[in-house]
């Protein structure tokens, strides 16, 4: 476990090195400069709006997280960590736990695990992710007006959420539920909710 956090942070930072390499904002020369003026502006220069937004991007805080620590590696593995860290507009990731994915049964778990089943794994991903901002204060509202909310994930599935004694539940098209535990764990590029089940598992 202490290998993989110093794997992904290895990858975390490389990745923003790549990005400020590629900021035409850090590009740019100006002849006048002598290397005095580079030298004190460099002692001085904060980081960019770019690489703040990055550090402290919904990618960074799952990256933070242990418990997702498998969740996180599997976004990486399916190449969506730009998205998470880069992607513009705001997402809300609902990412299951460690010990929910320990919870799928051992076969699926090893075709999860299969590079021929890549394209399974992004679709089941992406169903834990969704184009637009939602705190649990507004899916607690919409529940209480309607007795449920609808959400259509960037994979294309559909799942209600619910109030069960107290509790926000998300319910995939299987009837498969999961729990909403730690919530509203705010990034600047979305919001991050922890679900204590895998959701639209394809059998």
């Amino acid at each position: 476990m202490k290998l993989f956090h110093i794997i992904i942070s290895s990858l975390f930072f490389s990745i923003l090195l790549l990005s400020c390499k590629n900021d035409p904002k850090n590009s740019d020369f100006s002849p006048g400069l002598t290397t005095s003026d580079i030298s004190e502006e460099t002692d001085n220069t904060e980081l960019t709006k770019t690489r703040k937004k990055q550090i402290n991007s919904v990618m960074a805080k799952m990256m933070a997280t242990p418990e997702l620590s498998e969740f996180t590696s599997m976004i990486v593995s399916v190449q969506l960590a730009d998205l998470l860290l880069n992607g513009e507009g705001l997402l809300t990731v609902f990412a299951p736990t460690n010990d929910a994915f320990e919870n799928i049964p051992q076969g699926i778990k090893q075709n999860l695990s299969n590079p021929d089943y890549i394209e399974v794994l992004t679709t089941l991903l992406k169903n834990h992710i969704v184009e637009d901002d939602l705190t649990s204060s507004e899916l607690l509202q919409s529940i209480q007006k309607n007795g449920e909310h609808s959400i259509k994930t960037m994979g294309g599935a559909s799942l209600k959420a619910y109030l069960d004694d107290g509790d926000i539940i998300l319910k995939d098209s299987n009837g498969v539920t999961a729990k909403i535990g730690k919530s509203d764990i705010l990034g600047t590029n979305g919001k991050l909710h922890i679900l204590d089940a895998v959701l639209t598992i394809t059998k």
